[in-house]
Parts: structure tokens; sequence; C-alpha cells
């Protein structure tokens, strides 16, 4: 680069407002940047993800006691689940290979609610809509909504091998979507937790990083960009901080731990 790009500070009202940085610090912020962001879209699928369950499960426990059998509606809400589902794999698969590799094995392997949403999916997408039996008792206020393992375990459904074998194993007519569900959100919160644990040591670098060029305590810090002369767009550290302090807050997890531990 030429010598007479210039690299700086912009927070209006703070005392680092115009400050000079090096090439050097800028690459480091921006390239924190593209990773905080990256982790913020991550985040964003947690909510996604238990708000299709909640109306599921709110639809099986209103709507269906009611007498109401749509069809269309009960596999349209759990179609909306699965696929929320595989999106959350699909964008760990892609943005952290490394740690999500190791992690969904483990999911896969010890709870059934992961094999059977992963390859229900599967089954929805080249065969048909999975629901095809519900059954409620408005005495004991319970709704069964229920898949038949036949249609699951036939030769052409294109779910995995093992995964077939344990359904057929399990020696039942029926799988009850519902019953499965609400296993697979207590799973699912901690899947979350175990991966954002994985993430976080990476993470702790990288907010430290930032903070040893300009201090994310003060609370100008929301206001900070940081500009180049020969870049369009200015990054935007802090207001991506804020956010992923918003969302410690929101989801019950201190992404920013790492500041009052080095205080």
């Amino acid at each position: 680069m030429s010598d007479n790009k210039r690299y700086h500070i912009s927070c209006f009202g703070g005392i680092y407002d115009n400050k000079s940085i090096t090439e050097n610090e800028f690459l480091i912020i921006e390239d924190k940047s593209k990773k905080i962001s990256k982790l913020l879209n991550e985040i964003d699928y947690y909510p996604l993800i238990l708000m299709n369950c909640q109306e599921f499960n709110r639809y099986c426990e209103t709507t269906l006691q009611q007498g109401d059998n749509d069809f269309i509606n009960i596999n349209r809400l759990f179609s909306n689940l699965v696929n929320s589902f595989y999106m959350w794999i699909s964008y760990n698969e892609r943005h952290y290979a490394t740690v999500f590799k190791k992690l969904k094995f483990g999911f896969y392997d010890t709870d059934f609610c992961y094999r059977f949403l992963y390859n229900i999916r599967t089954y929805t997408a080249h065969n048909s809509l999975p629901i095809k039996l519900i059954t409620t008792d408005a005495l004991k206020g319970k709704v069964d909504v229920l898949a038949k393992v036949s249609d699951l375990t036939a030769k052409d459904s294109g779910i995995n091998g093992k995964f077939r074998d344990e359904l057929l194993k399990m020696n039942v007519e029926k799988v009850n979507i519902y019953d499965v569900t609400a296993d697979f959100v207590t799973a699912f919160k901690k899947w979350q937790i175990d991966l954002w644990n994985a993430i976080k040591p990476d993470l702790n670098n990288d907010i430290m990083a930032i903070n040893r060029i300009i201090p994310l305590s003060t609370p100008w810090f929301v206001n900070t960009y940081i500009e180049s002369s020969d870049h369009k767009d200015s990054v935007p550290i802090g207001h991506q901080i804020k956010y992923l302090a918003d969302k410690s807050k929101l989801h019950n997890y201190n992404f920013l731990s790492c500041l009052s531990q080095n205080a």
C-alpha cells in the first residue's frame, strides 16, 4: 500500500475520535469484525429455531386439542422447525467446521431427536409430508402427532441406513413427533451452549485483540468505526460489539466475559 493512505478511529464524542492507527491495526480490527459478524449471524439461528418449536408445540396444544386436524398447517409448522434446524447445521458446518464437526457427531450419536430431525428432513424432501396421523385425548389434554414408521423405513425413504435399522429395532408402528420435538427443545439448548463454549476461546482472543487497540469498556465505544482512506465502507466495530452485548443479555450467555476477566 502507498504511504499516503490513512487509517483512523472515528467515534463521535469519544477521546479516541480521529486517532490514527497503523495499517496493521486496521487489518486486525477488520479481520475481527468479519469474525464477529459471522458469530452474530450464528447466534440468530438459536431464537429462530426455538420460536419454530414454540409455534409447533403451541399449535399442538391449542388448535389440535380443539379438534381442528389441519394436516397442512401442522406439517408446515413442523417443516419450518426441521428446515431451520438444518440451516443451523449447514451454517455451522461451513463457518465453524473444526469445532462443529467434533460436536455434531456427539449430538447425533447421543440424542435420538437429533437423528430423527436430521433424517426426517431427507424423507420430507424426497417422499411426502411426514405427519399422517393425529390423535387427541381431551380428558388428559394430550395430543399425539404421529409419523408412520413403515413410511420412514421404506427402502426408498432416503433416510440413513443405520437410522432406518434403529427405527425397525424399536418395534413400534408410529413415532410421536410431538414428544420428539419436546425432547429436542431441551437438547438443542444444550447443543447451542456446547457450540458457543467451543467457539469462545477464539472469540476471547479476537475481543482482546480489538481491546488492545481501542478499549471496549468506554461508554462511547458503540459509536466507534474504523476508517481507511482507500476503503469505501468503514468497519462498524462499535455497533457489532453492542449487538454482541445485547445478545448476551437476551440469551443469558456472556460472549464478552473476557473483558471482565481481564479488567
